[in-house]
């Protein structure tokens, strides 16, 4: 009995050394994720003629995070110590390092003449985020860390937006709060509908117009125009319609709308490869996703080509715009409901069209729902999956993004650069031709 309780005493050692290592490790990078922070804001402040960074920086944030990483494994009990002597290195832990804050605040109080909160605010946090991790709340723990490290980090930015933002500009966010997390759960809930078609479909439309103008607003104010082109490409992974109609508000020339909806169209081409791609895992299973893959993942690999070509060209004229660009409000709600309008209309005429179901107008269907959503199209073929068959959901899935190419020259129309609707129409033809091609040779050579 004895030798057993030793080796049972022995495996409990083991294994709780081991998870004492890896607790040490987690709690160090995560103190010094938020030490990394305080660390370059010290420098930064010391460059500073009227005051130096005194306060704490990498490695005291990494050891008070040590700190409480080692008073979560002692409560735990993976370490084979008495409960009172965990309790009590857990109670002089928490006791020090707050004191040892209260002491930095009073030592830059007294050398520089002011205090600051959020150092000292973020010392205690910093344990109790090694303290779950001690405790076995990583997760929780990491979530933690990165959000504090991200307030932390949001100083600078919170300045330029201070610096450069009106009141007017600011009031512009509330309103857009209140249209968006006010008015829009009371909608979410009621869920009314007219003739079928949800208006909160719409009204999220057109909450996604607002909220894409509003960020690209604000991008726009404190980063340039350069942000313009990241805030594209991640709305067009969201809705490819609403984040050129507000986009387009930024613009001066008709080649620079023409630049955005390219990268516009490579995020609704990732969107489309990814979303439809995995859908098609899931409907058809491994035999029909292996045949809808074939047709469908070429098509959308040359689409992206074509678009990665068609920016090279507009990259090296759009130095070439000029003008200045005047921008009237951060949101411009008339816009946004006229956007709002035309995608009802596209919606219930999709809707009428599907209808019809015969299997001879399946492409002209899936156009015309390609116009209002080409994944929801795409993924009404493959709810089909195995009446329509794969090799037709393929086809079907490629004419629907041949209709939300095409709609972009009805979003530039009553977009805020109405005069760039030639151009438009000729980035959506010439990518719709292309795509048109690859269809046309996929059915000449599967007959």
């Amino acid at each position: 009995m004895p030798a057993e309780l030793i080796s049972i005493n022995n495996e409990v050692i083991s294994g709780g050394i081991a998870r004492f290592i890896v607790v040490l490790i987690i709690s160090f990078v995560q103190g010094a994720l938020i030490g990394f922070e305080r660390e370059k804001a010290k420098v930064d402040a010391a460059q500073e003629e009227h005051y130096k960074g005194d306060f704490p920086g990498l490695r005291t944030f990494s050891l008070i995070a040590i700190t409480g990483g080692l008073s979560g494994v002692l409560l735990k009990g993976d370490i084979l110590v008495p409960a009172q002597v965990a309790s009590l290195f857990f109670l002089f832990s928490a006791i020090f390092i707050i004191i040892l804050a209260l002491f930095f605040a009073l030592y830059r109080f007294f050398k520089v003449g002011f205090v600051g909160m959020t150092t000292y605010i973020v010392m205690p946090l910093t344990f109790m985020i090694g303290l779950l991790t001690g405790l076995g709340y990583v997760l929780e723990s990491l979530s933690l860390t990165f959000i504090a490290s991200l307030i932390l980090s949001m100083k600078r930015i919170s300045l330029k937006l201070t610096e450069k933002l009106s009141y007017e500009e600011y009031a512009a966010g509330l309103e857009l709060g209140l249209v968006v997390f006010v008015i829009g759960p009371i909608i979410y809930a009621l869920n009314p509908s007219v003739a079928g078609v949800s208006l909160w479909s719409a009204y999220l439309f057109f909450i996604i117009v607002l909220v894409v103008s509003y960020t690209s607003y604000l991008s726009y104010k404190v980063l340039g125009k350069k942000s313009l082109k990241v805030i594209s490409i991640l709305g067009g992974l969201v809705n490819s319609e609403a984040t050129f109609t507000a986009v387009s508000k930024f613009v001066s020339s008709t080649r620079e709308a023409a630049t955005y909806l390219l990268y516009v169209l490579y995020g609704l081409s990732i969107r489309g490869l990814v979303v439809i791609g995995l859908g098609s895992l899931t409907f058809l299973g491994a035999t029909g996703a292996t045949e809808f893959i074939k047709i469908f993942i070429p098509g959308y690999l040359l689409l992206m080509l074509t678009i990665t070509s068609l920016q090279r060209i507009y990259k090296v004229e759009e130095k070439e715009s000029g003008g200045e660009m005047i921008i009237k409000s951060p949101l411009e709600f008339k816009s946004a409901l006229r956007a709002a309008v035309i995608y009802v209309a596209i919606f219930v005429s999709t809707k009428l069209t599907m209808l019809i179901n015969m299997p001879v107008l399946l492409n002209v269907v899936s156009f015309i729902g390609g116009l209002a959503s080409a994944i929801a199209t795409a993924f009404s073929l493959l709810s089909n999956y195995p009446a329509v068959t794969s090799h037709q959901i393929a086809i079907g899935s490629l004419v629907a993004t041949l209709g939300a190419l095409i709609n972009k020259i009805f979003y530039a129309k009553i977009s805020y650069c109405p005069e760039s609707v030639k151009e438009i129409a000729k980035i959506s033809l010439v990518l719709s031709a292309v795509l048109a091609v690859y269809i046309a040779l996929v059915l000449l050579l599967s007959f």
